[in-house]
């Protein structure tokens, strides 16, 4: 999640890059997605499309990061997070149940 990490991606060839720090929140010397975004963005949002991902729930931080220079925002964990409670209410099991 540096901007020498996007450069080389673009080097080599990448159509986006994805900025995640996917599961990093439970480390304490992680830096968040949002924060590592702008320097990202500066290196290489002219060469590929930048996109992010990790803990979006809220179209406030939806915007920040589009704001910063994103051109896409994943936001899956709220999508699946509305079909599990829908399913809990028809009656069907939600997939957690079985972790």
């Amino acid at each position: 999640m540096t901007p020498e990490d996007a450069q080389e991606a673009v080097k080599y060839g990448a159509d986006a890059i994805i900025v995640s720090n996917h599961g990093g929140r439970q480390m304490d010397d992680t830096i968040s997605s949002i924060k590592a975004l702008p320097d990202i963005v500066s290196a290489v949002g002219s060469q590929t499309e930048v996109w992010i991902d990790s803990g979006f729930y809220t179209g406030q931080n939806m915007l920040k990061a589009w704001a910063l220079g994103v051109l896409r925002v994943s936001c899956l964990v709220v999508l699946l997070y509305t079909d599990w409670v829908l399913m809990e209410k028809r009656g069907n099991s939600c997939p957690t149940n079985s972790l």
